[in-house]
């Protein structure tokens, strides 16, 4: 059934701008959201599903200082094509959006997904359809969100969903899970906004919302890439774009000591030296006797002099050890760094 037009605005020198939900948009791209605006004719284009008889507003507009009329002339093409009407999933509206599960995997429906106006855009993080979570947590602290089956993941905070209270967004680029882990206040509920490119019969995603309590998440986690530097989905900070980090190499102070005294630690510190180049989306890995894998970390970047805290897997023994360290090159591959860091321990 289609929903009940909303009041529309007949443009003219009478019509009131409060009328008109022009608050914030719902979707929306230009310079500096995306590759087009790097073309010889920068083109800026967006795709969106709304509901049948849903009135749309388009905003067109150019910065910088003004032109020739011609050069300020732009060409506007608008393109319309029916869809088959799946209804719309619970949530599909964030002010309707479902309480979800803090305790298990939860299973959302996102066939006939659609945009509407209580929806703030997020260039970065562009969705077809989108479909709304929200908790109210009962106490303060970190919370790792994770969505499986979706396009984009995009959290806020606060009493209803804005461009202003958004956490972050982190988009999909292979396959695994988004994820990211943001920061919770009692009672200050938390809006899960779960974007799709294919709101078709069937599409389901699935989302767990678990402790983060010292939990990393490196660009998004498994699936993701953050596309803003910093913040909870763990994006790269803009250094990281001039790594080279097949210039890199990972040298310390050597391992020595008792082994046993590694035991004390559920982290256990490394001192490391990267010269050469920076090294983004590190993993760090410190192999025992026999090739045991004794600990294991992540770090977002490392340059300089640092101390790493790796979680310890096992119990320390005497031996040969070593740190097997790896990064993401610029090419998105992970690569071995040259490492000396190791030693014995008695």
């Amino acid at each position: 059934p289609e929903p009940t037009p909303e009041p529309t605005v007949t443009p003219g020198p009478t019509a009131r701008a409060s009328q008109a939900l022009t608050r914030e948009p719902n979707a929306c791209f230009g310079l500096g959201a995306g590759g087009s605006d790097a073309a010889e004719e920068p083109t800026s284009a967006l795709t969106l599903q709304v509901p049948a008889r849903h009135p749309v507003l388009i905003q067109v507009g150019r910065r910088g200082a003004p032109s020739s009329p011609d050069d300020d002339r732009a060409i506007l093409s608008l393109d319309q094509e029916p869809v088959v009407d799946l209804g719309r999933p619970p949530g599909d509206r964030a002010d309707q959006a479902p309480l979800a599960s803090v305790k298990r995997t939860s299973y959302v429906e996102l066939a006939g997904a659609t945009i509407t106006e209580e929806d703030p855009a997020q260039p970065p993080c562009p969705s077809l359809g989108t479909v709304w979570r929200r908790i109210n947590p009962g106490s303060s602290g970190r919370r790792l969100i994770s969505a499986g089956g979706v396009g984009t993941l995009t959290v806020f905070a606060g009493r209803r969903p804005t461009g202003d209270n958004v956490l972050d967004c982190v988009n999909r680029e292979r396959s695994g899970a988004l994820q990211m882990v943001v920061p919770v206040k009692r009672r200050r509920p938390l809006w899960i906004r779960l974007g799709t490119d294919r709101p078709v019969d069937g599409a389901e995603a699935s989302l767990r919302i678990s402790a983060g309590r010292g939990v990393s998440v490196i660009d998004g986690g498994p699936g993701g890439s953050d596309p803003t530097p910093g913040g909870p989905g763990g994006g790269f900070p803009f250094a990281c774009d001039r790594a080279r980090p097949e210039r890199a190499r990972v040298s310390g102070p050597a391992l020595r000591g008792r082994a046993g005294a590694r035991n004390a630690y559920r982290r256990v510190p490394v001192a490391v030296r990267v010269s050469g180049s920076s090294i983004c989306d590190v993993e760090l890995r410190l192999v025992g006797p026999r090739g045991k894998l004794m600990a294991k970390g992540r770090a977002v970047r490392l340059a300089g002099r640092r101390t790493v805290a790796l979680p310890r897997l096992a119990t320390f023994r005497k031996g040969r050890y070593r740190l097997k360290v790896t990064a993401v090159s610029q090419t998105g591959d992970r690569i071995a760094i040259r490492s000396s860091v190791g030693g014995r321990l008695r």
